[in-house]
């Protein structure tokens, strides 16, 4: 499995102090029951999706490329920060098509090579 991550990740605050432990052991495929994540969907019809990184161990994932837009503190936190993804989205475009927005701002990322 490949995961990238969005350069303006969203994550919990529970989660600030140990991102980098989790971003590790999600590109590693290693237990964590109470991450959920917050990727662009495979189909490019849908703008967002959630779910448990345990659903990342199956064995479905394995081919696939995950785009990760944020982690989240469990089922709850994940919704939250949906909702949160959603109202950034539509203060800075007045849009709600978050795959634009955040394909667009991968891409600026990526020119400006950081």
């Amino acid at each position: 499995m490949q995961i990238k991550f969005y350069c303006n990740l969203f994550i919990s605050e529970d989660f600030e102090s140990k991102k980098k432990k989790i971003i590790r052991k999600l590109r590693n495929n290693k237990v964590q029951p109470h991450v959920y994540v917050l990727a662009l969907p495979f189909e490019t019809c849908n703008q967002l999706e959630f779910y448990s990184s345990m659903m990342l161990r199956q064995h479905a994932y394995q081919s696939k490329q995950i785009f990760v837009v944020g982690i989240a503190n469990g089922y709850e936190d994940a919704i939250y920060m949906t909702q949160e993804i959603v109202q950034k989205v539509y203060e800075d475009t007045k849009d709600t098509n978050i795959r634009k927005y955040i394909e667009r701002k991968q891409e600026e990322f990526e020119k400006e090579g950081r």
